[in-house]
């Protein structure tokens, strides 16, 4: 079994690094950690999508697509991940073809119904005696 580790510190004495390093060394038999390094993506940006995938979104792509688990190891930023990781999540969420090449399915017209008339409440009419 392949698990690609990614460590969302790009600091290279990082605890989330240090921490992969760990399980690499004491992962059982049968089961081979790889750590990926994530410093070389580059920002997202989706003209730069468009225009073709830089070589290491392309790389690491692969790598995950190899992959039969995924480990991410990540510190904590302002109760949130870090946004180097954010960046590299969302290159590897994307599709490599534009959006505007894909076929797009025609959403099928609904069934209208018939609107009921609402009735109009009135107060109670009090007696007088």
């Amino acid at each position: 079994m392949n698990i690609l580790g990614l460590s969302g510190s790009l600091r290279a004495d990082s605890y989330n690094t240090l921490a992969l390093k760990a399980a690499q060394k004491l992962a059982p038999s049968g089961i081979r950690i790889e750590i990926a390094s994530i410093g070389d993506v580059p920002i997202y940006n989706d003209d730069q999508r468009v225009q073709g995938e830089p070589a290491a979104v392309a790389a690491l792509k692969e790598k995950v697509r190899r992959a039969d688990g995924l480990l991410i190891a990540t510190p904590e930023y302002n109760f949130s991940i870090p946004g180097v990781l954010k960046n590299t999540l969302d290159w590897m969420s994307r599709p490599p073809e534009p959006p505007a090449t894909r076929r797009r399915r025609r959403p099928r017209p609904r069934p209208r119904r018939r609107r009921r008339r609402a009735r109009s409440w009135s107060p109670p009419r009090c007696r007088r005696s």
